[in-house]
């Protein structure tokens, strides 16, 4: 997971995460006031 940071300047503050039984990820986001879902492909 990359792209919080571009020139010196912050764009996200990822602060907390949750593992979902189907192997993705939840992160919640305070700057941006989102929640970000990462999954794999097979």
């Amino acid at each position: 997971m990359t792209g919080f940071v571009e020139n010196n300047t912050y764009l996200g503050r990822p602060v907390d995460f949750l593992i979902l039984k189907d192997g993705s990820l939840l992160v919640s986001d305070d700057h941006a006031g989102a929640i970000y879902r990462i999954s794999y492909g097979k």
